[in-house]
């Protein structure tokens, strides 16, 4: 279900991150330069700029997701050792370790998906960008 989520952020994000990039590219070319003004270009560069910061940040995110997601395979292999072990000293501090990893990751459900975030920053430009060169009328 959460794998499904995820394909789905990541469509939409892949969606409006290239639309966004090419409307106002394919805005440049068509459009004689005396129509294209200097908010334009800064809306554009922003565009440009949210893509790139986007791609850095959702690079460091799926990283630090997949850590996230080996540390709790390892807290699992360190429980069915515990349970090898039955070492009643060891069982308790095992214990609180555990309990301490499931509320690191319960609380990692709290988060907002970055790529939501960025969809939605880029959304509002590609909106400007449209709004500045007189698309709406």
């Amino acid at each position: 279900m959460e794998e499904a989520k995820n394909k789905i952020a990541n469509i939409i994000t892949i969606f409006v991150t290239i639309l966004s990039i090419v409307l106002p590219s394919f805005f440049f070319i068509v459009t004689s330069s005396e129509k294209i003004t200097t908010q334009t270009y800064v809306i554009f560069i922003g565009i440009l700029m949210t893509s790139i910061a986007g791609i850095i940040i959702y690079y460091f995110y799926s990283k630090w997701e997949k850590t996230t997601k080996r540390t709790i395979d390892n807290s699992k292999t360190i429980k069915d050792i515990k349970r090898d072990i039955n070492t009643q000293n060891l069982f308790n501090n095992m214990e609180k370790r555990l309990s301490v990893m499931e509320a690191l990751s319960k609380s990692k459900k709290a988060m907002i998906d970055p790529r939501i975030l960025f969809a939605i920053v880029l959304a509002i430009l590609l909106f400007l960008f449209l709004k500045s060169i007189n698309f709406f009328g």
